[in-house]
């Protein structure tokens, strides 16, 4: 299973998140967002990881000239909440959260369950199970996830990865250590 680390802002979270053993770190740009950072910060960040550390940008935009923007990153792929009216060459990861939205998901080398948009609200693990198991990609899932609950949803789930935002903060955009420490332990039962 792999975790990532969203909402990311700085330099110093990134590498701190790294450096915990974090798998992929998420930038939100383009976005209406207390967490959403400007691309040039964004790639200041992604600069500062190691080549192991997977890079995505996420984005609610729609807007196509944005999307080439983000693609010009050195992202190493897109988190996106709905289809794109262009081809991107990034590989995508296409957030839903429901399953009425999986219609168009051909494009998308993944899928993120997201109901919860940042926010903290809780996932629902019966429905997502149920998602999981309509799904021939690899899945991911988010929503209230935090040190306290990951170890129940990894077990009840079996996803391919966790994505965290709210769940690793002291407040909104301020990432807490031992947070991010719990949640690696727990969610991967070192």
């Amino acid at each position: 299973m792999r975790i990532k680390f969203c909402g990311i802002q700085n330099q110093k979270d990134a590498k701190k998140a790294e450096k915990l053993g974090a798998h992929a770190i998420g930038v939100i740009v383009k976005t209406e967002s207390n967490r959403s950072i400007e691309l040039d910060k964004a790639e200041e960040i992604f600069k500062s990881l190691g080549p192991y550390t997977t890079k995505v940008c996420v984005t609610k935009t729609t807007s196509s000239d944005k999307l080439k923007s983000i693609e010009k990153t050195s992202a190493d792929a897109i988190q996106i909440y709905s289809e794109p009216k262009i081809r991107l060459k990034k590989p995508l990861i296409r957030a839903v959260s429901d399953k009425k939205q999986l219609k168009n998901i051909s494009h998308s080398k993944a899928i993120l369950l997201d109901k919860s948009h940042g926010k903290g609200k809780k996932l629902p693990i019966t429905l997502y199970k149920k998602i999981m198991n309509s799904i021939n990609k690899p899945v991911l899932v988010s929503g209230g996830i935090n040190p306290n609950n990951i170890k129940e949803i990894v077990d009840h789930l079996n996803p391919y990865g966790i994505d965290v935002s709210s769940g690793i903060e002291t407040s909104k955009g301020t990432k807490d250590t031992k947070k991010m420490k719990k949640i690696l332990k727990r969610g991967l039962n070192l």
